[in-house]
């Protein structure tokens, strides 16, 4: 993927990027480059290194180039540690070039696995990509893991050690931080729902719209409106749905918000809601929180873990329409209260810091 793209997975490594860079660490980050844009950049303070391949979009991510721009640059880059990301095929293409270059270079492993094999596509490669990361898993240093379903996955499934997995909860941009200056202002009567991410099926936005279609329709509150913020193959199929549900008047759709007008969104909701089949995280609803904003969330996967916060709500997945309807409700009638949090709620900073010590240990073994 594009690492400046938005997404959870790609996040990661600009935060880790970014922080690392920031503590004075020297970070490349190797990766394809499906959007066609420059092949050598500078973020923030790391190296961005793009490799083009033709196969990249049809194969589940498995690039082919980046196996020979290893085997060519490695000694050059000299890493101390190879870090992948993703439970895609890159991420053993990557790997196996590694070790068979420099099987003695300690390798990190974050696979971001949600446990939802999707399309019918990825249904018939799931098999596939669990048997290789099996091999993958026995093989690499360490294993790191975003939230304590993910690393329950990992383990029964990988068969990986507990001596071998790290869980380090991810993190917010400050900008998400609740201030003083995060204030609601609405009519009275008005209803604000907000959704953030990538428009695919596992997100299940269409339970989102249900759930609006309930609000307007049948609990007669016609001041209700969503905000849907992203893109993605579902959303030709969403706007259809809005207008068969006769709700299309009562969502705006944005694309590309910058992390200042993101939290913006995050700041006028009412309520978030993600209702997603499956998430190794859901870094939107900590997001959410952080600044303030109650949520509901289906209680399913890494998501459940987030009940545990004060001002989250879990839903039964699939989510009954009418159910989180009047959930809103009574979030807005009763005022919630979000937080004081746990450690799953925090900043880049502290998570950049736990990375930091997982590689000091493996470069140490």
């Amino acid at each position: 993927m594009e690492t400046l793209s938005p997404g959870g997975v790609n996040k990661v490594v600009a935060e880790l990027g970014k922080g690392l860079s920031e503590k004075g660490h020297t970070v490349t980050v190797l990766q394809g480059n499906p959007l066609r844009l420059a092949s050598e950049e500078i973020y923030e303070g790391f190296k961005i290194v793009r490799i083009g391949s033709p196969l990249e979009t049809h194969l589940h991510s498995l690039n082919g180039k980046l196996y020979f721009y290893v085997k060519k640059h490695l000694k050059e880059l000299d890493p101390q540690v190879v870090h992948l990301h993703g439970h895609v095929l890159v991420t053993p293409e990557v790997f196996y070039a590694v070790r068979r270059i420099d099987h003695t270079i300690p390798t990190v492993i974050n696979f971001h696995v949600d446990a939802f094999s999707g399309t019918l596509g990825r249904r018939l490669f799931w098999n596939l990509y669990t048997e290789i990361d099996k091999n993958v898993a026995k093989t690499a240093t360490h294993i790191v893991a975003g939230s304590n379903f993910e690393a329950d996955y990992v383990r029964k499934t990988f068969y990986v050690r507990d001596d071998k997995l790290t869980t380090i909860p991810l993190g917010v941009d400050p900008v998400f931080q609740r201030s003083s200056k995060h204030k609601k202002n609405r009519r009275k009567n008005e209803i604000r729902l907000l959704f953030v991410g990538y428009l695919i099926k596992r997100k299940n936005v269409q339970s989102v719209l249900y759930a609006l279609h309930e609000l307007v329709h049948n609990l007669e509150t016609k001041e209700a409106h969503l905000t849907i913020v992203g893109s993605g193959p579902e959303k030709a199929h969403l706007l259809h749905l809005a207008e068969e549900l006769q709700i299309d008047d009562h969502i705006m759709w944005k694309e590309s918000l910058g992390q200042a007008e993101l939290a913006n969104e995050f700041v006028k909701a009412d309520v978030f809601l993600l209702l997603s089949k499956s998430e190794a995280y859901g870094i939107t609803v900590a997001e959410a929180l952080s600044i303030g904003t109650p949520c509901i969330v289906a209680d399913t996967t890494a998501l459940r873990e987030f009940t545990k916060e004060p001002g989250c709500f879990g839903v039964e997945s699939p989510a009954d329409p009418q159910r989180v309807a009047r959930l809103i409700l009574h979030i807005l009638e009763n005022k919630v209260e979000v937080g004081p949090f746990s450690n799953k709620i925090r900043t880049w900073a502290p998570v950049v810091h736990d990375f930091e010590a997982v590689y000091q240990n493996v470069v140490g073994t």
